[in-house]
């Protein structure tokens, strides 16, 4: 088998990451006025619960694309390098960016009342360099931007997870399923690099219609169990995310019949922008969440049907804006994104 990559699985590529991002725009689309209500509660959750899986589908694809054509250590090194501009430059770009939106949004009367919190310019100017630094890039201030920062980490030990998915076969993912009960998210960055390392093929496997439902039918009754109460133990839940990750990287080659759709219809318009959709949505989407319910009022129905909407609410004024920046300062949108 070969580690393919053809116009196909690149097309599923730019087509899925935008839906995962989606996922995630989901995931932080929950009311905290939705604990009063039983209903709304369990549909938030839930619904959090599933879309969770595309923080663990993004550590595995970044995984799997950094390894592809590594062959050498210096191979490593020179895709580290470019990683300083396509993921490092951007994190740091874009923390920068969500404080001073925020500054700019507490200091216009009436809409400062839609900002969690407030003082973030007292804050950065009364504590020490060191703490602005913290608070800028290792908390980090934009807290959606975690996932580029365990990313970046992760990319330094890349060297580690090469040589023993290389050399040690299977036994490199055993390892990595006992490092989730120090770190779980590097699993899944881990299974991508053995993916890639052994050439595995991700176009043309094993995935009878029947076995795709059971993993779906598997990953939805556990986010059940979870809701329900049952306790949450870290290696079953991996194993289980990792028959989400199947789930859902086949689903989308049964939807679609394996045809490329980046081109058409709605994709035509979204797809290409989940990486400034990511950066982009906090804070702005915690105005969309908060002026929803200030206009229809706070009730069991409005917090259900906002929590279904404002999601592509953000998911339109982002790409709204992107390409408006795309337009007007190419440059700038083109260093916001890493080049992509």
């Amino acid at each position: 088998m070969s580690c393919i990559m053809n116009r196909y699985i690149s097309d599923k590529l730019t087509v899925l990451s935008t839906v995962l991002i989606i996922m995630v725009v989901y995931v932080h689309s929950s009311y905290s006025e939705a604990e009063q209500y039983t209903v709304a509660k369990i549909i938030q959750d839930y619904t959090s619960r599933l879309c969770g899986i595309a923080n663990c589908l993004f550590f595995c694809i970044s995984g799997y694309l950094f390894a592809r054509d590594i062959t050498s250590y210096k191979d490593i090194l020179i895709k580290i390098k470019k990683r300083v501009r396509t993921l490092l430059i951007p994190y740091v770009l874009w923390n920068i960016i969500f404080v001073l939106w925020y500054i700019v949004l507490e200091s216009i009367p009436g809409v400062n009342g839609f900002c969690n919190g407030s003082g973030t310019l007292d804050k950065y100017v009364s504590q020490s360099i060191i703490e602005s630094m913290n608070d800028l890039f290792v908390s980090p201030a934009a807290f959606q931007l975690w996932f580029l920062r365990d990313l970046l980490i992760m990319m330094i030990f890349t060297p580690v997870f090469w040589w023993l998915s290389k050399n040690i076969g299977w036994l490199a993912l055993l390892i990595a399923g006992i490092s989730t009960l120090v770190y779980p998210w590097l699993l899944y960055f881990w299974v991508g690099i053995f993916l890639s390392t052994k050439k595995i093929d991700i176009y043309d496997y094993w995935r009878p219609t029947w076995f795709v439902i059971f993993c779906a039918l598997v990953f939805s009754g556990y986010a059940v169990c979870m809701e329900v109460g049952m306790k949450n133990f870290s290696i079953i839940g991996s194993l289980v995310d990792l028959i989400g990750l199947y789930a859902v990287w086949t689903l989308y080659d049964i939807l679609t019949n394996r045809e490329q759709i980046a081109g058409k219809g709605l994709w035509k318009y979204i797809s290409g922008y989940s990486f400034f959709i990511y950066c982009f949505h906090e804070p702005t989407f915690n105005i969309v969440k908060k002026l929803a319910i200030a206009v229809f009022g706070v009730h069991e129905f409005s917090l259900i049907f906002f929590y279904y909407i404002n999601p592509w609410i953000m998911v339109f004024i982002a790409i709204y804006v992107a390409k408006t920046l795309q337009h007007i300062m190419p440059l700038v949108y083109n260093t916001l994104m890493g080049g992509r």
